[in-house]
């Protein structure tokens, strides 16, 4: 058997006086990183010294045994399954978030200025009306009363307009505010691949793909994360360290290149697109903040037009409608109880023999391109009361002599068929068939108070999931301070051995060069 080099054992000895150092420096970067945000937990990968016989001609396998470990690299405790998991669930997280809180915008803008306040101006309105029958239209005092709580009536609908169009307004400067930071973030990704991809090669990581700059791709699977809470995203590891990332199915980063989300105008009013910057294709998320955005912007609900870039889901526009379908419902059936008289105090009547009634609510009227006065788009924004009713209290009076007196109690029946509790007004083609107040609470309360219930239930069920993954993220990379203690102390009495071993070494060198050949020693 041959002699094995008189210092490999010295050799084996550092090597693993060198191990058991780093191993203990990577337990002292565990500890002072509890905390921080997105740092995973490393540990020191130890593999058994190989054995090399091909550059030896007379050094056989015995005399080579023995060369101890060496370190492999410096890995990164965490399970891409359990991130893959993670980030499908936190899409689902940021599209209910979103929605929820938008809705509750919505919720607000239709009761801001005080809680119900479209039932009560309807509620004072009929008692006005009731207040003005039992005077029997004798009494100034209450036609102006009926007038003003008409004119509140037509405000408040103005107002709900208006609020939610506000609403509208600021859920896409909040898209256009998110459209950036996903731009953002994409673009950080691509950075980081250029960087960690530079330095694997600046470094000789053995192993490439599995072993690389720990901290830099910490920080890009910060960045993964949080780009999931925007769209459906999927993540492809590569062996140079690089990533690619799919939002439903599209690449939007290849190496150091990333693409771009476009925010555009649709093609309806009101609506919004969002395209790739390459193809200009529009794009199609399945769950996200980008695509709660853009369904909360678009969402007419059953009625819809896909050529317009509406979406079914009952979003603003939809609410919006709502109030547009109060308005010129609530302006039909009032124009069609008012009597208008003859000049003899009979009932006037068309060229067909149709009773004419009087117009007591109208939408105005505006001034087009060409300068020609036409009438204004019939919604809640633009209902007013008829010019002649404001400017006289008496046009609400019909003129027709009943038994020898002006009478308006002929209106309490018809007024009771609108606002009493066996009313029969339609909206929406049959949507709903019932009193004003009745369709009120119906979309504030049946439609927008279940649907707002519905996605806060969702998102509860969403946050809790992702907070279980997160939870056991945790459990796998953050750093537990008793394992660290445990490792640490293996660590140094590893150290403390080989430190042992190598005086031995030493004690054995001496002996060899010293003591050899020396009787008596």
């Amino acid at each position: 058997m041959a002699l094995r080099s008189t210092f490999m054992g010295f050799e084996t000895a550092s090597r693993g006086l060198m191990i058991n150092q780093k191993a203990m420096d990577i337990v002292g970067n565990n500890v002072a990183n509890i905390g921080v945000t997105g740092y995973t937990r490393q540990r020191l990968d130890q593999i058994s010294m190989a054995l090399n016989f091909k550059d030896t001609r007379f050094v056989n396998q015995k005399s080579l045994a023995g060369q101890g470990a060496t370190i492999a690299g410096i890995s990164q405790i965490r399970d891409q399954f359990l991130d893959k998991r993670f980030r499908e669930e936190y899409g689902d997280v940021g599209y209910y978030q979103t929605i929820s809180t938008a809705l509750k915008d919505v919720d607000s803008a239709l009761q801001e200025i005080e809680p119900e306040q479209m039932m009560v101006a309807l509620s004072e309105f009929r008692q006005a009306l009731g207040e003005m029958f039992k005077n029997s239209g004798s009494d100034g005092v209450s036609g102006s009363a009926v007038r003003a709580n008409a004119s509140v009536v037509a405000q408040v609908m103005n107002q709900l307009y208006v609020k939610l169009d506000n609403v509208w307004e600021q859920q896409y400067f909040d898209l256009s505010i998110n459209v950036d930071e996903a731009n953002k973030k994409l673009a950080s990704i691509a950075a980081y691949n250029n960087a960690i991809r530079l330095e694997q090669k600046a470094i000789d990581y053995s192993n490439h793909g599995y072993y690389g700059p720990n901290e830099l791709i910490d920080q890009r699977n910060v960045l993964l994360d949080d780009l999931s809470s925007f769209g459906d995203v999927e993540v492809i590891h590569n062996l140079d360290g690089t990533v690619d990332v799919k939002m439903n199915g599209h690449m939007v980063v290849k190496d150091d290149t990333y693409e771009q989300i476009i925010l555009t105008e649709g093609n309806g009013e009101n609506t919004v697109r969002l395209n790739w910057s390459s193809t200009g294709e529009s794009i199609h998320l399945k769950t996200g903040i980008l695509k709660a955005s853009t369904d909360l912007l678009n969402g007419r609900g059953l009625n819809a037009k896909q050529d317009r870039d509406e979406c079914t889901y009952n979003g603003i526009l939809f609410y919006q409608d709502k109030i547009n379908n109060l308005a010129t419902v609530f302006a039909k059936e009032m124009n069609n109880i008012i009597i208008m008289a003859d000049e003899e105090g009979n009932p006037l009547k068309d060229k067909d023999g149709n009773i004419v009634y009087k117009k007591l609510f109208d939408f105005g009227w505006e001034y087009n391109e060409k300068g020609e006065k036409v009438p204004r788009e019939e919604n809640a924004k633009n209902i007013q009361i008829v010019d002649e009713w404001q400017n006289e209290v008496s046009y609400l009076y019909d003129g027709i002599d009943r038994d020898g007196m002006e009478d308006t109690n002929y209106l309490e029946p018809l007024i009771d068929k609108l606002f009493g509790k066996d009313a029969t007004v339609s909206f929406g083609n049959g949507e709903f068939v019932g009193s004003f107040t009745g369709y009120v609470t119906y979309y504030t309360t049946t439609l927008l108070g279940t649907q707002t219930s519905a996605a806060e239930d969702r998102l509860s069920e969403c946050t809790a999931v992702s907070n279980n993954l997160l939870d056991r993220i945790a459990s796998t990379s953050g750093v537990n301070l008793n394992e660290e203690a445990a490792d640490q102390m293996m660590y140094q009495k590893a150290y403390d051995a080989m430190s042992r071993v190598m005086t031995a070494m030493d004690d054995l060198l001496d002996k060899l060069i010293n003591g050899t050949g020396r009787c008596g020693l």
